[in-house]
């Protein structure tokens, strides 16, 4: 099976969107976890001025077309780079 770019980027496009899904998923029915979590992925930051998480529909959605689309152009640059890299 040859591979290429089309393939990565549909492949990377699937994973974004099912972590995307995940994590939305984490955020709406465990809030105060995904909140300490993000304290701990940004180096302790304090998140709490920010509000309460709420997802909503139209974020889930919006948020989520607009991450499938650059993780999708994110494997297609990959996919190239392979490509082109691997002629020589």
């Amino acid at each position: 099976m040859k591979i290429n770019k089309m393939m990565y980027a549909n492949a990377f496009a699937i994973t974004v969107a099912f972590v995307w899904t995940i994590c939305s998923l984490g955020v709406a029915f465990f809030p105060d976890l995904s909140l300490m979590m993000s304290k701990w992925f940004m180096h302790g930051l304090s998140m709490t001025t920010l509000g309460l998480w709420k997802v909503t529909l139209d974020g889930f959605i919006l948020g989520g077309i607009v991450l499938v689309g650059f993780g999708w152009v994110t494997g297609y640059v990959f996919g190239g780079s392979l490509e082109y890299f691997g002629k020589k």
